[in-house]
């Protein structure tokens, strides 16, 4: 939606996704392991003309995710992995023969727990992995939500000399994360014949270690603030036919801090501070001349401090 006037303009946009994945959820459970992802989003922006030779600019924007779906976990180089990505890298490196993936609640009627297949690996009392225990015992959410809010100044300086103008513009980004998991420990099965007779049962591997109720693990809290400023000075005249004169004259500033860095360290706030300039004059032969200097100064680096004359004759 967008509209307004002369004096204003505005702009105003928002979204909504829904993914949902192709997982198979237990009917057993009082729960959806399957994949769920929500996203929304706004943006709006809104022009200003304050005056005939100044311009306003207000931007905002902000994206919130809501995810369900399967346990997430690690690989074998300790790399975070999501839940989808887990469940189809072990069904592939899984022997899809070995025993069956869950048995019928017909072998025990009065189970209050889904009967997972497994089996010890030979010579030890080492299970088996199961992929589809580990997709539909349990499951993994989380939420984040991405807030920025930007404010842009532009200036024309004509009226001081011909070819000035300015920008100033600033902006604010709040991120936000955390997540949450809970599961249970499924009770395995093994299915034995009886001695004897052609009938077979069902043999419970883990009795001292499967569980029937959630349990609830955290995961990672994330929260930071992001804030930078930028001033830019730019020049841009021609004098008489031939000759032109730009320039530039360009300052910023950024504050990144966390709120869970860790150690002391990674609390402290990163700041950057930064001058740089630079001037363009081409003349009639068909040579230019530029000047660039660079100030940065960063509060966890040393100051560094570069200037550089550039003469070309093409």
């Amino acid at each position: 939606m967008s509209g307004g006037g002369n004096l204003a303009q505005y702009y105003v946009a928002g979204t909504l996704n829904s993914d949902k994945g192709i997982l198979k959820t237990e009917q057993g459970n009082s729960f959806d392991n399957n994949i769920n992802l929500k996203n929304y989003s706004l943006r709006s922006n809104i022009t200003l003309n304050i005056t005939p030779t100044t311009t306003g600019i207000i931007r905002t924007s902000a994206q919130f995710d809501d995810y369900t779906g399967p346990l997430g976990g690690y690989d074998k180089w300790g790399n975070l992995i999501n839940g989808g990505q887990r469940v189809f890298r072990e069904a592939i490196w899984s022997n899809p023969v070995m025993f069956p993936a869950i048995y019928p609640s017909s072998y025990l009627p009065y189970s209050t727990h889904p009967l997972f297949g497994n089996n010890y690996i030979p010579t030890t009392k080492t299970l088996y992995n199961n992929p589809y225990a580990n997709m539909v015992n349990g499951f993994q959410e989380y939420n984040s939500s991405t807030v920025n809010v930007q404010l842009e100044l532009k200036q024309n300086f004509d009226f001081l000399t011909k070819g000035l103008s300015a920008r100033l513009m600033a902006y604010t980004q709040r991120y936000s994360y955390f997540s949450v998991m809970r599961s249970f420990k499924p009770f395995y099965y093994n299915l034995v014949k009886i001695p004897g007779t052609d009938n077979s049962i069902l043999s419970l591997l883990n009795e001292n270690e499967g569980t029937e109720y959630l349990d609830y693990n955290q995961g990672n809290k994330i929260l930071n603030t992001t804030t930078y400023g930028e001033f830019a000075l730019n020049y841009n005249r021609t004098i008489g036919e031939d000759h032109d004169l730009t320039g530039m004259l360009i300052g910023i500033i950024r504050n990144y801090q966390t709120a869970n860095g860790g150690d002391l360290q990674a609390s402290l706030p990163a700041r950057n501070l930064g001058v740089s300039g630079r001037v363009h004059t081409p003349l009639r032969i068909n040579t230019f001349s530029s000047l660039i200097s660079v100030i940065t100064d960063r509060s966890v680096f040393p100051k560094i401090i570069g200037l550089d004359f550039f003469h070309h004759l093409v």
